[in-house]
């Protein structure tokens, strides 16, 4: 089944490990210019009756995230920025950097290879695979919470196994 994305027609159901969750891919990606960079778009669904479909997706909300991927890109940021101003520790970050680190511009600002994942009901994650701060464990990074709009909170994932669980639904 295939749904149109301004160019982002071909969304395949991707195979999962996990009981009750359905997960879709894309082959394409869009094109951040503030990163300059990819990013990849994933749909996934858990625990609901309409599980295996994806029309419980609002693709219009889908459609505007995807055309001004940079303006949540930077939304994602700046909600970065809030957190390590109210809890450099979480960081690793001491407070006498913590003003080094707010004074970066958001395209230097130290995240890369972003990933956005939707969730029905107009949630998304925005996952930083990469992310340069003493206490964010390589290839987890920093994730950054939406609904709809709305920066709603900051995950630091860490490599235990509760985490790892989360970390795979997203």
């Amino acid at each position: 089944m295939n749904h149109t994305i301004a160019n982002f027609s071909n969304w395949e159901e991707a195979e999962t490990h996990i009981s009750n969750l359905y997960c879709w891919s894309n082959s394409k990606s869009v094109n951040s210019v503030l990163l300059e960079e990819e990013v990849s778009l994933l749909l996934i669904a858990e625990n609901t009756n309409a599980a295996n479909d994806i029309n419980q997706f609002d693709f219009g909300y889908i459609s505007k995230v995807v055309e001004t991927i940079d303006v949540y890109i930077e939304d994602a940021i700046e909600g970065i920025k809030k957190e390590l101003e109210h809890n450099p520790i979480l960081f690793g970050v001491k407070q006498e950097q913590v003003v080094d680190y707010l004074n970066i511009t958001n395209k230097d600002f130290p995240v890369a290879m972003p990933n956005v994942t939707f969730y029905p009901n107009n949630e998304m994650y925005i996952q930083f695979y990469d992310a340069n701060f003493p206490n964010i464990e390589s290839g987890l990074g920093i994730g950054v919470c939406f609904e709809k709009d709305r920066v709603t909170s900051v995950d630091i994932p860490k490599a235990d196994e509760d985490n790892m669980i989360d970390q795979d639904l997203r």
